[in-house]
Protein backbone atom coordinates (compact mmCIF):
# COMPACT_ATOMS: atom_id res chain seq x y z
CA UNK A 1 0.00 0.00 0.00
CA UNK A 2 0.72 3.83 -0.86
CA UNK A 3 2.50 5.67 2.08
CA UNK A 4 0.39 8.84 2.54
CA UNK A 5 3.17 11.09 3.79
CA UNK A 6 5.21 10.12 0.88
CA UNK A 7 2.76 10.66 -1.48
CA UNK A 8 1.95 14.47 0.34
CA UNK A 9 5.97 15.00 -0.18
CA UNK A 10 5.93 14.00 -3.85
CA UNK A 11 3.06 16.18 -4.78
CA UNK A 12 4.51 18.86 -2.60
CA UNK A 13 7.74 18.45 -4.65
CA UNK A 14 6.41 18.38 -8.10
CA UNK A 15 4.05 21.56 -6.99
CA UNK A 16 7.51 23.10 -6.05
CA UNK A 17 9.16 22.17 -9.18
CA UNK A 18 6.24 23.46 -11.57
CA UNK A 19 5.90 27.08 -9.57
CA UNK A 20 9.46 27.02 -9.98
CA UNK A 21 9.67 25.63 -14.05
CA UNK A 22 6.42 28.15 -14.68
CA UNK A 23 8.32 31.60 -13.30
CA UNK A 24 11.63 30.45 -15.32
CA UNK A 25 9.34 29.82 -18.38
CA UNK A 26 7.66 33.65 -17.66
CA UNK A 27 11.17 35.39 -17.23
CA UNK A 28 12.51 33.54 -20.86
CA UNK A 29 8.89 34.55 -22.55
CA UNK A 30 9.65 38.29 -20.99
CA UNK A 31 12.78 38.45 -22.38
CA UNK A 32 11.81 37.22 -25.99
CA UNK A 33 8.64 39.69 -26.06
CA UNK A 34 10.94 42.35 -25.52
CA UNK A 35 13.56 41.23 -28.30
CA UNK A 36 10.68 40.63 -30.36
CA UNK A 37 9.60 44.35 -29.95
CA UNK A 38 12.60 45.27 -31.02
CA UNK A 39 13.07 43.57 -33.92
CA UNK A 40 9.61 43.82 -35.16
CA UNK A 41 10.15 48.22 -34.56
CA UNK A 42 13.55 48.01 -36.06
CA UNK A 43 14.11 45.46 -38.64
CA UNK A 44 11.03 44.25 -39.63
CA UNK A 45 8.66 46.55 -40.01
CA UNK A 46 11.03 49.05 -42.45
CA UNK A 47 11.13 45.90 -44.83
CA UNK A 48 7.77 45.65 -44.54
CA UNK A 49 7.44 49.04 -45.77
CA UNK A 50 9.69 49.34 -48.48
CA UNK A 51 7.69 45.58 -49.68
CA UNK A 52 4.06 47.30 -49.55
CA UNK A 53 5.54 50.47 -51.35
CA UNK A 54 7.63 48.61 -54.27
CA UNK A 55 4.44 46.14 -54.53
CA UNK A 56 1.82 49.27 -54.65
CA UNK A 57 4.46 50.55 -57.53
CA UNK A 58 3.74 47.82 -59.51
CA UNK A 59 -0.04 48.07 -58.83
CA UNK A 60 -0.44 45.33 -55.74
CA UNK A 61 -2.30 47.03 -53.54
CA UNK A 62 -1.04 46.29 -49.95
CA UNK A 63 -0.78 48.18 -46.65
CA UNK A 64 0.99 47.42 -43.25
CA UNK A 65 -0.79 46.78 -40.28
CA UNK A 66 1.33 46.43 -36.56
CA UNK A 67 -1.08 45.64 -34.17
CA UNK A 68 1.22 44.79 -30.79
CA UNK A 69 3.06 42.02 -30.85
CA UNK A 70 2.70 41.35 -34.68
CA UNK A 71 2.78 42.80 -37.85
CA UNK A 72 0.81 42.00 -40.92
CA UNK A 73 0.85 42.63 -44.84
CA UNK A 74 -2.53 42.80 -45.89
CA UNK A 75 -4.05 43.36 -49.79
CA UNK A 76 -6.02 46.32 -49.73
CA UNK A 77 -8.68 44.40 -52.43
CA UNK A 78 -9.27 41.35 -49.82
CA UNK A 79 -8.77 41.02 -46.25
CA UNK A 80 -8.16 37.79 -46.12
CA UNK A 81 -4.87 37.83 -48.01
CA UNK A 82 -2.20 38.33 -45.97
CA UNK A 83 1.02 37.43 -44.10
CA UNK A 84 1.35 38.44 -40.44
CA UNK A 85 4.20 37.44 -38.23
CA UNK A 86 3.52 37.37 -34.50
CA UNK A 87 5.16 35.85 -31.45
CA UNK A 88 3.52 32.36 -30.00
CA UNK A 89 4.73 32.78 -26.79
CA UNK A 90 2.64 29.72 -25.69
CA UNK A 91 5.55 27.19 -27.23
CA UNK A 92 9.03 26.85 -24.60
CA UNK A 93 10.40 28.29 -26.11
CA UNK A 94 8.70 31.15 -27.65
CA UNK A 95 8.86 31.05 -31.65
CA UNK A 96 8.46 33.71 -34.23
CA UNK A 97 4.83 32.75 -36.10
CA UNK A 98 4.17 33.55 -39.87
CA UNK A 99 0.43 32.95 -40.62
CA UNK A 100 -0.23 33.10 -44.45
CA UNK A 101 -3.95 33.81 -45.43
CA UNK A 102 -5.36 33.48 -48.74
CA UNK A 103 -8.67 33.46 -50.29
CA UNK A 104 -9.05 31.18 -53.19
CA UNK A 105 -12.75 31.77 -54.81
CA UNK A 106 -15.00 30.76 -51.54
CA UNK A 107 -12.46 29.43 -49.71
CA UNK A 108 -9.58 30.78 -47.22
CA UNK A 109 -6.36 28.51 -47.11
CA UNK A 110 -4.23 29.38 -44.10
CA UNK A 111 -0.84 28.74 -43.46
CA UNK A 112 0.81 28.59 -40.02
CA UNK A 113 4.58 27.79 -39.64
CA UNK A 114 7.80 28.76 -37.70
CA UNK A 115 9.84 31.43 -38.75
CA UNK A 116 12.69 31.23 -36.13
CA UNK A 117 12.98 29.88 -32.85
CA UNK A 118 13.41 32.29 -29.62
CA UNK A 119 16.98 32.40 -29.35
CA UNK A 120 17.37 33.54 -33.18
CA UNK A 121 14.38 36.24 -33.41
CA UNK A 122 16.99 38.58 -32.43
CA UNK A 123 19.57 38.30 -34.77
CA UNK A 124 17.55 38.39 -37.60
CA UNK A 125 18.76 41.24 -40.25
CA UNK A 126 17.01 42.88 -42.67
CA UNK A 127 18.17 40.93 -45.84
CA UNK A 128 16.86 37.55 -44.26
CA UNK A 129 13.36 39.43 -43.33
CA UNK A 130 13.57 40.54 -47.25
CA UNK A 131 14.28 36.87 -48.52
CA UNK A 132 11.33 35.91 -46.24
CA UNK A 133 8.69 38.35 -47.48
CA UNK A 134 9.56 37.92 -50.83
CA UNK A 135 9.52 33.92 -50.60
CA UNK A 136 5.76 34.19 -48.68
CA UNK A 137 4.40 36.98 -51.06
CA UNK A 138 5.09 35.04 -54.32
CA UNK A 139 1.12 33.15 -54.46
CA UNK A 140 -0.16 36.75 -54.22
CA UNK A 141 1.64 38.25 -56.73
CA UNK A 142 1.56 35.27 -59.80
CA UNK A 143 -1.22 36.68 -61.63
Amino acid sequence: MVDIADVRKRVRLTIEQSRKYAQERRDRVALVEREIIAVLEHVVTPVFRAVAAALKAEGYLFRVLTPPGSIRLVAETKEENFIELRLDSMRDPPVLMVRVSRAWGRRVLVDDKTVRDGASIANWTEDEVLVFLLREIQPFVER
